[in-house]
């Protein structure tokens, strides 16, 4: 898996910690499992 192409960075050593802390938080308030607690089961496949 390339991290970069994941969180769309540029591929450098010396990244943005955080640009990396936004993104990282952001993707997981979209996925994490918690918020699809009492979501149907076709929504929680779905993500």
């Amino acid at each position: 898996m390339n991290y970069f192409s994941y969180f769309k960075l540029p591929q450098k050593f010396n990244i943005k910690v955080k640009d990396l802390s936004k993104k990282y938080y952001s993707l997981q308030k979209k996925y994490h499992p918690d918020f699809f607690v009492n979501c149907s089961i076709k929504k929680k496949k779905k993500h």
